[in-house]
C-alpha cells in the first residue's frame, strides 16, 4: 500500500504568498506598520532628550507669557521636564512593541492581531493627534500625518486578507476538479461494468444451452 505524500495546507501564509507573487506588488502591511512603530520610537526619544519643558503653544494655551509662568510657577518647567521623561519612555516602549507585533503576529495574520493594532493605534498616536487638534497645537498636522502608517497598514491588511481568501478558493477548486473527474471516471466504469455483466452472463447461458 503506497503512502500518500503529505499536502500543504491551503491556508499556509507561505504558500499563499508564493501563489500571489505573480500578482501586482504593493507595500507589505507589516512593513508599513513597522514604520509606524519607528515613528513612536523617534517621538519617545524626542520627548526624553529634546522636547523643551515648555513650548510657546503651551504658554499660549495657559494664557500666560513664558516670563509669567516662570515667575508664578518657578518649578513648573522642572516638573514638566520629568513628566516628559515618563511620557517619552512610554512612547519608546510602545514603538518597540508595535515593531515586534508588526513582524510577528500581524505579518502572520494571527487571529485578532488587526484588532489589537487598530486599538493600540487609536489609543496611542491617534489620541495624541486628536488632543493636539483640540488644543490647536502648532504640530497638529504633523501628528495627524503620523497616524497614516496605522490606517494604511490596516487597509493593506484587509486587502491582503481578501486576496488570500480568493486564492484559497481558487486553489480549493483546482484541487477538487481533478478528483471530481476521477470520481466521474470511476462511476462511468462501474456503470459500464454493471451493464456488461448481465449481457456476459446471458451470453454464457445461451452457449451452455446450445
Amino acid at each position: 500500500m503506497t503512502r500518500r505524500a503529505p499536502t500543504r495546507s491551503l491556508r499556509s501564509p507561505r504558500l499563499l504568498s508564493q501563489t500571489s507573487s505573480t500578482g501586482a506588488r504593493r507595500p507589505d502591511a507589516a512593513v508599513v506598520l513597522t514604520l509606524g512603530g519607528i515613528v513612536l520610537l523617534l517621538l519617545g526619544l524626542y520627548f526624553v532628550f529634546f522636547r523643551p519643558a515648555l513650548l510657546p503653544e503651551d504658554a499660549r494655551f495657559l494664557d500666560r507669557s513664558m516670563a509669567q509662568l516662570q515667575s508664578e510657577i518657578p518649578r513648573l518647567q522642572i516638573w514638566t521636564r520629568r513628566v516628559f521623561w515618563v511620557l517619552g519612555g512610554f512612547m519608546f516602549t510602545s514603538g518597540v512593541l508595535t515593531c515586534y507585533v508588526a513582524v510577528t503576529p500581524f505579518r502572520a495574520r494571527t487571529r485578532g492581531s488587526a484588532s489589537v493594532v487598530a486599538l493600540s493605534g487609536l489609543t496611542s498616536i491617534g489620541a495624541m493627534a486628536a488632543v493636539n487638534v483640540v488644543i490647536d497645537s502648532d504640530f497638529k498636522w504633523l501628528l495627524l500625518a503620523f497616524t497614516v502608517p496605522w490606517v494604511l497598514a490596516l487597509a493593506l491588511y484587509r486587502l491582503d486578507t481578501r486576496r488570500d481568501r480568493q486564492i484559497t478558493g481558487e486553489m480549493a477548486t483546482m484541487e477538487i476538479a481533478p478528483r471530481f473527474h476521477e470520481w466521474m471516471h470511476v462511476f462511468r466504469m462501474a456503470r459500464t461494468s454493471a451493464t456488461v455483466a448481465p449481457l456476459t452472463i446471458e451470453h454464457h447461458s445461451v452457449s451452455v444451452q446450445q
